[in-house]
């Protein structure tokens, strides 16, 4: 059954109902549509009334639905995040890595080094002159 401009909705018959609708009970010759303990109004005709109740149990349907789609989207994202933030980590610690602090502190180990190895070719040089000049001085 179709209403105005709406989708397609399936009516829920029932054969325990004297109705002959899901959700509609007659009352005072009218027929009313309830969603649980949710009055959903009265109508003319059994038809509308299940109408209403059609509609309204497909959206809770659908809300359930999205719901669990949501809650599955949730755990997704939440899992995403997680893989985010550790991808996020490595990076840092590849920044840092290459940070100019730590290239700084890289070079000034590496010119140490090669101030060390200048000052010991220093002393080997001395230690050749002083022995040279000993050597002179024994002739």
């Amino acid at each position: 059954m179709r209403g105005g401009g709406d989708a397609e909705v399936t009516l829920f018959k029932s054969d325990d109902n004297e109705t002959g609708f899901m959700g509609v009970t007659t009352v005072n010759n009218k027929f009313v549509a309830n969603y649980g303990h949710t009055y959903l109004g009265t109508h003319e005709t059994p038809e509308a009334a299940a109408y209403a109740y059609s509609k309204v149990r497909a959206a809770v349907e659908a809300a359930k639905a999205a719901g669990e789609d949501a809650k599955a989207a949730a755990e997704a994202a939440a899992k995403a995040e997680k893989a985010a933030a550790k991808e996020a980590a490595k990076e840092a610690a590849k920044e840092a890595a290459n940070s100019p602090l730590k290239k700084a502190k890289d070079k000034k180990a590496k010119l140490e080094k090669e101030l060390a190895e200048i000052e010991d070719k220093i002393k080997q040089m001395m230690s050749a002159e002083e022995a040279e000049d000993e050597a002179e001085g024994d002739i």
